[in-house]
């Protein structure tokens, strides 16, 4: 039979792992998280500096096709 010491033991292992599992997945989720904060920095940008010229009316054209051109490459995955 185990002796309680023994169990007690055993479920600081298991619990010690399990909390390293975590932290892995964390570190790994801020990293995840970081590149989709950058990404929709960029496509603020992307937005703000094709608005900023579609307001003038020179370009109104063509600012739509531009803009939607633009944020779909800014919205492309990159590995």
């Amino acid at each position: 039979m185990t002796s309680w010491l023994e169990e007690l033991e055993r479920r600081e292992t298991v619990a010690r792992g399990r909390a390293e599992e975590l932290r892995e997945q964390m570190a790994e989720l801020r990293e995840q998280l970081a590149a989709a904060e950058q990404q929709l920095s960029r496509l603020a940008i992307t937005r703000e500096t094709m608005l900023e010229s579609c307001v003038r009316p020179a370009r109104l054209a063509g600012c739509r096709r531009k803009l939607v051109s633009a944020v779909a490459r800014m919205a492309r995955p990159t590995i």
